[in-house]
């Protein structure tokens, strides 16, 4: 008797890209907001109004070559949060995003990539201003 083995394909993530960040791009429209790659500093912040929303922001990766991108899967998931969320704080949509103003002040938004419940990227702290009305 000849058995045949197969190879146990129970991960769901077999078939998902695998990438390799190494920075981030936030766009609004066709305007740069926010980018680093690597350790550099970032350039850029994020602004809201104190009981208004932001306008919406694009979240981009960049890999080793320079090139921007977003995961592509139905795996991969952008969440985000203030450090103070008494400020402020960050509706997803997609691999979009808004930014609620709730007082004034400074704090940092920190954005996270996940593959299924892994992290695959996180943001530096970007530093977030919530203006009066």
């Amino acid at each position: 008797m000849v058995m045949a083995g197969c190879q146990d394909s129970s991960n769901p993530y077999d078939n998902e890209p695998v990438y390799s960040p190494v920075g981030v791009v936030i766009t609004s429209g066709d305007s740069v907001i926010v980018q680093y790659r690597g350790s550099q500093q970032i350039t850029g912040e994020f602004t809201a109004k104190t009981g208004s929303y932001s306008p919406r922001y694009s979240f981009r990766l960049i890999d080793v070559s320079g090139t921007y991108f977003t995961p592509q899967g139905d795996s991969y998931q952008l969440t985000g949060r203030a450090e103070d969320n008494a400020l402020a704080e960050v509706w997803i949509a997609g691999f979009d995003f808004f930014i609620k103003g709730k007082k004034p002040g400074r704090t940092h938004v920190i954005l996270k990539v996940l593959v299924g419940a892994s992290m695959l990227y996180t943001s530096q702290p970007i530093p977030t201003l919530i203006t009066e009305y």
